[in-house]
């Protein structure tokens, strides 16, 4: 994970630093500044019908999908120049990372196993 991005605050301020008390939160937490992930990205038109492709959803279902994505995953990197890469842990989602440019996803990767297919 990009050092850069990634930080870690007490779970509970009044005790000792330990694996058992902390989080890891992104930099805008970390800072205090609003999360857009909190929000809501919209998605490219490619993003949707590559998504609705792999996925076999119906537009609408995607972009419901979609529109949630963030408050699932991690994000990993991010730069000044409005990109934001986000990436998720679970095996199950049909995409394991989204990438954000100026606030719309611009792009989707399939899990392993979507690729497998």
């Amino acid at each position: 994970m990009d050092q850069r991005v990634a930080h870690y605050r007490r779970v509970d301020p009044n005790q000792s630093r330990s694996v058992d008390n902390a989080i890891l939160v992104c930099q805008d937490c970390y800072r205090g500044h609003p999360n857009p992930a909190l929000e809501w990205f919209p998605a490219e038109e490619t993003v949707i019908v590559k998504a609705t492709g792999v996925t076999g959803w119906n537009e609408s279902i995607v972009i419901a999908w979609l529109s949630g994505f963030a408050k699932r995953y991690a994000l990993i990197a991010m730069n000044t120049r409005g990109f934001r890469r986000y990436w998720s842990w679970e095996h199950q989602e049909p995409f394991r990372i989204m990438d954000v440019q100026d606030g719309r996803i611009v792009q989707v990767k399939c899990s392993r196993a979507r690729e497998d297919e």
